[in-house]
């Protein structure tokens, strides 16, 4: 999907080929012009003069019909296409089918060996005078079970075939007539961004809205800002300001970069604070709708999933083994062995067509597909659905108390079997992928793996430390020097903050011995007691819900005095009351971000009411202030005038992320006084150097270099993982310059001059925020929507902010303000998450994360969530692999981050005389800082440490880019590779370390898609989870083996009071309850209601969820721990059930072979064989997947889809020959020999007459007399040949019931089915030989009763399958150790991450 928008397409080459693209279509046809760079087709310059009309007339957009429709004509279209270019007829399906199908037990060969069977079956029958019809009827059944099971093998290929394409038509034809939209039923345009939610603000019914993405369609007019990615192939239309260039063209996934002018001249750059003019909006035309590309992608490689384990499995035994092995060796022998028969004891054996023909059709007649299929595909089906009602039954129950019903399972089974699409039973089956699932990643983290909204976390804020005494500090100060900090307490500092236990007192002990020396007296310690100490205190959110908030210390309230001002500072300056001019300052900001970032990087402000209403603040003290003027001030880098190498111990040394400094300022009046009050709010660099002193509390105190390194040492290392907000205020006496616009936009230079209050006025805004503290505490709940004036509409972002001119009184109001502290925010896990990562790491299952965030901010989430992220344990895959980009100013800073960052530096010697560096603000002189700078920059150079880095270079070559020392326990310390394009070879040549790492970062959809197949490529079961709003999401889903999509919760605009719901109208359910009831809406007939209507977000969820086996809403905890286990035991059932076939089908085909060998009549008949393989096995082994689940099943390790079959087929043979060759060699070789000897001791009193394996001595008939006149004899040893095959089935398969116990360690008669199938077959095997012996009985010269056979051979009809049983659990105690031993091996290679390349 981004491969096809990185081209860019808008920029002409020069200017005439600008003025070509002014000209007319018909004239380039008519100049032969070819649709060169920048061009457009005639359907889009139609459209485009179609929206030049409506747009002249007042109107713009399409209408919400319009729209509607050409959707599902562009779907229309696109299944036309597909359907015309993969034509799906009877013969391509039966060839589909018989080739090489890896889905389904037929191939060529096993239906050219049917058609062997059903063609000897019917020769024998004519060849033999036409004596004997039992052959003629075998043939006809063996041709009528090929039939069916031929015709319904094809049918499921066609429905594999189509089943996307009819999911994507049944969706379509449910949803063609029941949407009728309004603006109202659109999402909020003031919707907070989320990542997990692609939309776009769009004109529909003559309105600006948020429309998802995917339901955009050409002719749409869509509203693009600076930075903003283009969500489909669009055109600029016609501006209205004509000096900005010409339009853009730009393609898919390409970042909107427009042409800047700079409005301060070359002359006076960095000298003061510019005015700013933030780029609006533009209108883009949609010529190419975007869901066509995703359903093409969809449709392509919705047949191209991998082959699930249990199907590798099948394909191998049928194709591999039976087909292509055992077939032509049974049939090779068998034939050998009755010609030689034929030739040297032609007077011992049968009919000539009997003995070459039909012999070897019964030999190999078990082993056919002729019920195998019809049990395979029923089985798959029957397991889906069956996992598809508990996951119904999960979602609308927290704990189904009720097992699953059958009539349930049968309704779904029977939907499945004619068709259904709805949760892709054939293309993705759940039973088959949840079953053998070896890796759970999660694409998407905002209302899926954390809260929608990210919540409080720390504040932090300076309090004097006038309250020490010199006699306290003194007793402490040799402790404090025997103790200095080390680097490695500050890492236990940071890792505890981050963990959310910080203490603030015991730290700032530690920072203050820190930057003392040893030499130092006690005496200098005293002038740190009126330096301010960092206080921070942390916040807990409610795990159940993002709209919860409190403060973890009891005691926090003894800080109510300095939390006051930050709760007022908060609520004013709130993005919920202007969420219109947050748009556009994020517009501005990703716009200037583009200078020196690969990506833009908007400033997204976030809601903190919830923090100012836990300290306090109610409805009364907010309604006493009303909105003056919003000031909104960046430092762009274009100003910076010098360039230096960035200081090892910031964050931007090794962030590849270098976001723009930024200060959202607000006016405010208070109604009573009168006053004017300046609140700030942005980044606590930026902001810092315009504050002059801070609020301790009670005071004011001055900013000394001493407080700046506390404020900027927090700052600079929660910015890695943290959403960082400085607060300050200032009160305004100076009057506000009267302006056009109520928003001024500026931008500040490095350093310049700046012209702050006196000190009278300083303490005036002491003394006024005093009194609005105290009265700030007194009032009741309020509601932030109504706080303020209305903000503006959102359609304003596409108009021009006029240029503040008196930019000298706004630089007055700006400066001397008064530092109030800082807010962290960060994204909380889900409280299900934890429990659900730790339940599948048990289970064998990898949870792993693609993040598109950074290293250090992923690290840091990943550790929430109990992921590892230690060495190993990561890999980022943005490509390059650099960690500093080579471009303009990538590795530099402003120059006043710059100074900021150097004076941190020699902070550590800061003497108790501050002199003129207590005040490090924005009052210094150009000439003064730029000297300082320089001098900074020159003492930089001379580090080796900050040498190496500014270079660019790597310290561990191009696999491995390392951070600073001082970061060391960020880095990821292993060498492993960085980028997707270093993966495959990584794992082809060094180790298969990438394979076990929980955590990717950097991530884009297409490097997910290629992460996905590399690791299906090396064995994986991915299963992935996503957010069914993110369109980029259809890619990955219809790449992994099965896709799960989620709905995840809508950040909210304001997470005080109660929620508002922004996604009008989604649903709670997966999308195949909303499918059911709109076929049961259409077939009443009844009218559609609006509540009951489609909404857009509810159609776009359907659409990205088509490669989707199951959906549901992020309201639902995860409960894929049942569905798994659920999957597990029936695969492990099925694994059971076809093996227990497999060795009795084998037993069928062996029992054949070796009474041949042994010169033997055919101890059982082919209706007996067909009897036993289609009713009686195949019964008896469905019985197995009954069994309850093991009670360790969710700690085995289910291996991987490599295609290994070495176990398999050492186990088949193992068991066969171990557990049934011996019943085998008893039948052939003792019951029915003796049994014949019976008969003939009871018919000739002579024993001489009789031979042990021969039988009868009658040399004129065939078969020494027992084909024709002892016909029933034979008839009765066959009948009794086979129940004795049932009785040692039944005894054996309850060795099956619980493969990994031994039989007296867990009994078999738990598994109600199976003692019913059994009781039922034994039944059934009487009831076959009492009707068998009443037909041959008729006709016979001679009847025997059951009183002929002998005595022996009743002892071992009833003796031997308890012996064979023992038997067999002997030999399953050694298959349990093997399987333990495979188990350990396994979990052990799951749990280690140790490559070539370990540190250890």
């Amino acid at each position: 999907m981004e491969g096809r928008g990185m081209k860019m397409s808008g920029y002409p080459k020069d200017s005439s080929a600008a003025s070509e693209k002014r000209r007319s279509w018909s004239w380039r046809r008519r100049e032969g012009l070819g649709e060169s760079e920048g061009e457009i087709d005639m359907d889009t310059l139609e459209i485009l003069c179609e929206v030049q009309e409506k747009t002249n007339d007042g109107s713009s957009g399409l209408s919400s019909q319009e729209a509607l429709k050409r959707l599902f004509d562009a779907i229309g279209d696109e299944l036309a296409t597909f359907n015309a270019a993969n034509q799906c007829t009877w013969r391509s399906d039966i060839w589909s089918t018989l080739r090489d199908n890896h889905h389904l037990p037929i191939s060529f060969i096993s239906l050219t060996f049917l058609v062997f069977e059903f063609l000897v079956m019917v020769m024998s029958y004519v060849f033999n005078d036409k004596t004997r019809s039992l052959p003629l009827i075998e043939g006809i059944i063996v041709l009528l079970l090929t039939a069916i099971n031929l015709t319904l093998c094809v049918r499921e290929e066609r429905l594999r075939r189509t089943e996307m394409i009819r999911s994507t038509q049944e969706l379509l034809n449910s949803c063609d007539s029941c949407c009728s939209w309004m603006p109202s039923d659109y999402i909020d345009p003031c919707t907070p961004p989320s990542l997990s939610i692609s939309l776009v603000h769009a004109y529909r019914d003559n309105a600006m809205v948020s429309v998802p993405s995917n339901l955009l369609v050409q002719g749409d007019v869509v509203v693009l800002g600076p930075g903003h990615t283009a969500p489909a192939r669009v055109q600029q239309l016609s501006t209205e300001f004509p000096n900005r260039g010409p339009s853009f063209i730009l393609e898919e996934g390409q970042v909107y970069h427009p042409v800047t002018q700079s409005s301060s001249t070359d002359g006076n750059k960095g000298t003061g604070v510019q005015p700013s003019q933030p780029h609006p909006r533009e209108k883009f035309l949609v010529t190419e709708s975007p869901f066509k590309q995703n359903l093409r992608t969809i449709l392509n490689n919705s047949l191209k999933r991998p082959i699930s384990i249990i199907g590798n499995e099948m394909h191998y035994i049928t194709s591999t083994i039976i087909d292509k092995k055992l077939l032509f060796v049974i049939l090779v022998l068998s034939l050998t062995v009755n010609i030689l028969r034929t030739i040297f004891l032609k007077s011992e054996s049968g009919h000539w067509s009997e003995m070459i023909l039909l012999l070897q059709g019964y030999a190999i007649l078990p082993l056919l597909p002729i019920s195998f299929p019809i049990v395979w595909i029923c089985l798959n089906l029957y397991g889906t659905a069956r996992i598809k009602v508990l996951f119904t039954q999960l979602k609308e129950k927290e704990d189904p108390a009720n097992e699953i019903t059958l009539k349930e399972v049968l309704h779904c089974f029977c939907k499945n079997f004619l068709g259904d699409p709805s949760s892709l039973p054939r293309t993705a089956s759940l039973l088959e992928i949840l079953g053998s699932v070896t890796v759970w990643c999660c694409v998407d983290k905002e209302g899926i793996l954390s809260l929608p909204n990210p919540c409080a976390e720390k504040v932090f804020f300076l309090k004097s430390r006038k309250h020490k005494t010199k006699e306290d500090l003194a007793g402490q100060g040799k402790e404090r020097k025997e103790s200095v900090c080390t680097w490695e307490s500050e890492i236990s500092r940071i890792s505890s903050s981050q963990d959310g236990q910080e203490s603030s007192d015991e730290e700032d002990d530690d920072d203050v011995s820190a930057s003392l020396e040893d030499s130092e007296s006690v005496e200098k310690n005293w002038n740190t007691c009126f330096k301010g100490h960092r206080e921070v205190l942390n916040l807990s959110s409610d795990p159940e819900s993002q709209f919860g908030l409190r403060f973890d210390d009891i005691r926090w309230q003894n800080h109510i005095n300095s939390l006051k001002p930050l709760g007022l500072n908060i609520l004013l300056n709130s993005c919920c009351k202007s969420p219109v001019r947050c748009l556009r300052f994020a517009d501005h900001t990703g716009l200037l971000s583009l200078s020196y970032n690969s990506v833009p990087l908007p400033f997204f402000r976030r809601c903190l009411c919830l923090l100012g209403k836990e300290i306090g603040f109610m409805e009364r003290a907010l309604q006493l202030f009303s909105k003056q003027k919003y000031i909104f001030a960046v430092q762009s880098p274009i100003n910076s005038s010098l360039r230096v190498p960035i200081h090892s111990h910031s964050f931007l040394s090794i962030s590849k992320e270098k976001p723009i400094p930024t200060m959202v300022c607000l006016i405010t009046k208070e109604e009573n006084s009168g006053s004017l009050q300046l609140l700030t709010q942005g980044s606590a660099d930026v902001v810092l150097d315009a504050c002059t002193d801070y609020w301790d509390g009670s005071s004011l105190c001055p900013v000394t270099a001493f407080e700046r390194k506390k404020v900027l040492d927090f700052y600079q290392r929660n910015s890695m993982s943290a959403y960082c907000v400085a607060f300050s205020y200032r009160p305004v006496t100076e009057q506000i310059p009267d302006e056009k616009s109520e928003d001024v936009y500026l931008e500040l230079p490095s350093t310049a001059q700046w012209i702050c209050s006196e000190s009278d006025e300083m303490e005036s805004a002491s003394e006024i925020s005093e009194a609005e503290s105290e009265n700030s505490d007194k009032d009741s709940a309020f509601n932030c929507f109504e706080l303020l004036e209305a903000d503006m509409e959102a359609a304003s972002l596409l108009e021009r902010v006029n240029i503040a001119e008196n930019v000298e009184s706004y630089q007055r109001i700006l400066g001397g303000q008064i530092f109030i502290g800082v807010v962290t925010l960060q994204f909380q896990a889900k409280k299900d998450i934890l429990p659900l990562i730790e339940d599948l790491n048990n289970a064998g299952i990898r949870f792993v994360y693609f993040s598109a965030e950074n290293e250090l901010r992923s690290r840091v989430f990943a550790e929430r969530m109990g992921l590892e992220t230690g060495w190993n344990c990561h890999i980022s895959l943005r490509e390059g692999g650099h960690l500093l980009e080579d471009r303009g100013s990538s590795a530099t800073v402003s120059d006043r981050n710059t100074e900021s960052l150097y004076d941190i530096q020699d902070d550590a010697n800061v003497s108790g005389q501050d002199g003129d560096e207590k005040h490090v603000s924005w009052r210094v002189t150009h000439t003064e800082s730029t000297e300082k700078i320089s001098h900074k920059a020159e003492a930089v150079e001379m580090d080796p440490l900050l040498e190496s880095q500014s270079d660019g270079g790597t310290l561990l070559g191009s696999s491995q880019i390392s951070a600073p020392e001082d970061y060391w326990f960020f880095a990821n310390r292993a060498k492993l590779p960085r980028g997707i394009q270093n993966i495959r070879p990584h794992l082809e040549s060094v180790d298969n370390v990438p394979l076990l790492v929980p955590l990717f970062t950097d991530c884009t959809p297409s490097a997910v898609q290629e992460m996905i197949a590399i690791m299906q490529d090396f064995g994986e079961v991915v299963c992935c989870v996503g957010s069914s709003f993110n369109s980029a999401n259809p890619a990955i889903f219809i790449q992994a083996d099965i896709g799960i999509a989620v709905e995840p919760l809508f950040p909210q605009l304001c997470l005080k009071g109660l929620p508002k719901d922004f996604r009008s109208g989604t649903p709670q359910l997966g999308h195949e309850n909303i499918r059911e009831k709109l076929r049961q809406r259409f077939s009443e007939e009844q009218s559609i209601e609006d509540e009951n209507e489609l909404s857009p977000l509810e159609l776009s969820a359907f659409l990205n969820a088509l490669p989707c086996s199951l959906a549901f809403h992020r309201d639902t905890n995860f409960k894929f721990l049942s569905l798994i286990k659920e999957a597990r035991r029936i695969c492990f059932g099925l694994k059971n059930c076809f093996s227990f076939m497999l060795s009795c089908q084998l037993v069928l085909s062996a029992t054949m072979l070796l009474s041949a060998c042994f010169v033997l009549p055919p101890p059982l008949t082919g209706l007996h064989l067909l009897w036993l393989s289609c009713l009686i096995v195949p019964l008896l082994s469905l019985s197995l997947i009954g069994s309850p689940a093991d009670p360790n099943l969710m700690t085995m390790m289910t291996g991987k889809n490599d295609k290994n079959f070495k176990d398999i087929t050492y186990t088949v043979c193992f068991f066969f020959s171990v557990c049934f060759f011996p019943s085998l060699c008893i039948c052939c070789l003792l019951l029915f020999p003796l049994n014949l000897h019976g008969f003939c001791i009871s018919v000739n009193k002579k024993s001489t007459n009789c031979h042990y394996l021969l039988g009868f001595r009658n040399t004129t008939e065939l078969w020494n007399g027992l084909r024709e006149s002892h016909i029933q004899a034979l008839a009765m040893a066959q009948d009794i040949n086979a129940f004795f095959l049932v009785l040692i089935f039944v005894f054996l398969s309850s060795s099956y019931v619980h493969r990994l116990h031994l039989l007296w360690r867990k009994s078999p008669f738990v598994n109600r089915s199976w003692i019913i199938s059994a009781v039922i077959i034994l039944i059934l095997q009487v009831i076959y030989f009492t009707l068998s012996q009443v037909g041959w009985s008729q006709d016979a010269p001679l009847v025997f009763h059951l009183t002929d056979v002998p005595v022996p051979s009743m002892i071992i009809i009833f003796l031997w399958p308890i012996v064979a049983l023992g038997i067999c659990e002997l030999f399953k105690r050694r298959y349990i150790k093997e399987r333990i031993r495979f188990q350990k091996r396994a979990k052990l290679k799951f749990g280690t991450k140790l490559g070539m390349n370990s540190p250890f």
